[in-house]
């Protein structure tokens, strides 16, 4: 009898676990049709084309400082860069409101009634000097500098925060190579994973320190 009981209760363990492992099945399929839809939406391909794994680890990363090298060429920090420029230029505009200005107007006439009708053309000089307007030029400057301070903290934070992303995938991508020697070919679906995370997150690297190569289209799958 207990022998009995004993190969009922394995019966019905092996149902149970073909029972998860069918649930389980079902749940990867459709968690790959929401990725597959989520590809259509973000590349403009179809859902169903064919993918090619087609990026490739190097033997090793190189040192975090060459990565870090690349954080002057991302396109955010060029942007708040650019931003200082501009301020700069906007601050000098500012300034030279202090300065006196001189103005050269001509005219030429084509008809010229009156007691100078003997003269097609005239030219002016004008000077002007901002006496009174001390007052509004240096608000303009006090303004200009606000921004152009405003400025220099957008950059810093740009900065940091590039570099600090650049820190984080550096890590993640020494941990993922690490974690992907270690696996074998007996746990086929962790080392692919593994080693899907590590090419991402290596291209993740590549791109935040503006050394990212070109995309390359999808294709078959490899074997």
């Amino acid at each position: 009898m207990r022998i009995g009981r004993s190969r009922v209760s394995e019966l019905l363990n092996v149902q149970s676990t073909i029972s998860t492992l069918r649930a389980q099945i079902e749940q990867l399929r459709g968690q790959l049709s929401v990725a597959r839809e989520v590809f259509a939406f973000l590349s403009g391909l179809a859902a169903d084309t064919p993918l090619r794994d087609s990026e490739t680890l190097p033997a090793g990363v190189d040192p975090i400082e060459n990565y870090l090298a690349g954080v002057d060429s991302r396109p955010d920090v060029r942007a708040t860069r650019q931003r200082i420029t501009a301020a700069d230029e906007n601050l000098t505009v500012a300034r030279g409101g202090h300065l006196p200005s001189l103005d050269l107007n001509g005219n030429y006439y084509f008809d010229r009634p009156g007691y100078l009708s003997d003269s097609n053309w005239d030219v002016q000089l004008a000077l002007t000097i901002p006496i009174y307007a001390g007052g509004s030029v240096q608000s303009k400057v006090r303004e200009a500098t606000s921004q152009r301070t405003q400025a220099e903290l957008a950059m810093s934070q740009v900065t940091r925060a590039a570099e600090q992303e650049i820190r984080a995938l550096y890590q993640s991508v020494v941990l993922n190579i690490t974690q992907l020697e270690a696996l074998f070919q007996t746990n086929q679906r962790a080392l692919d994973r593994a080693r899907l995370t590590a090419k991402a997150d290596y291209q993740r690297l590549l791109a935040a320190s503006a050394r990212r190569a070109g995309i390359t289209s999808a294709a078959t799958p490899s074997p």
